[in-house]
């Protein structure tokens, strides 16, 4: 929803990806993709 959206910070994944080793990356890109992949912001 755009109003649910607007109340969080714009995502970045690429800034929090890079402080992570690959297999965390990996894992945390699939699970976060499978949970919510409509609104990533939610989960950093």
């Amino acid at each position: 929803m755009p109003s649910e959206k607007a109340a969080y910070p714009p995502c970045r994944p690429f800034q929090t990806a890079s402080r992570m080793p690959p297999a965390i990356r990996s894992a945390d890109k699939a699970s976060r993709t499978a949970a919510r992949p409509q609104a990533p912001a939610q989960l950093l």
